[in-house]
């Protein structure tokens, strides 16, 4: 038998065969990328949304900082004319009670 003749009859068949495993090979090849895009366009969105957050995160910091400061600096204050007030009380207190003895003194 002639085998130059069998190979010659097979060989189209067999370039098919090659052809479609190549477009198989390519659309599956085509697929992964579309699919890596797909997952890149992803992470920088993740990438984005967690940036957003850390800026927010700190800008609700910086915020909540400033705060915490003009409560002390409000609370400091208050201390400070609460202080006053009682000293304002108990001075007022000392006038009234001398201005009763002098009173009685003047009765008396």
């Amino acid at each position: 038998m002639n085998y130059a003749i069998v190979d010659s009859a097979c060989q189209p068949r067999r370039l098919a065969e090659i052809r479609r495993w190549w477009m198989h090979d390519n659309n599956e090849l085509h697929q992964a990328r579309a699919l890596i895009e797909e997952h890149k366009d992803e992470k920088y969105r993740l990438e984005s949304q967690l940036q957003d957050a850390g800026l927010r995160e700190s800008r609700f910091l910086s915020e909540k900082n400033k705060v915490d400061d003009d409560l002390k600096r409000v609370t400091a204050h208050l201390a400070k004319e609460r202080l006053m007030w009682a000293r304002d009380i108990a001075e007022k207190d000392r006038v009234i009670s001398h201005a009763k003895s002098v009173q009685e003194e003047f009765r008396a």
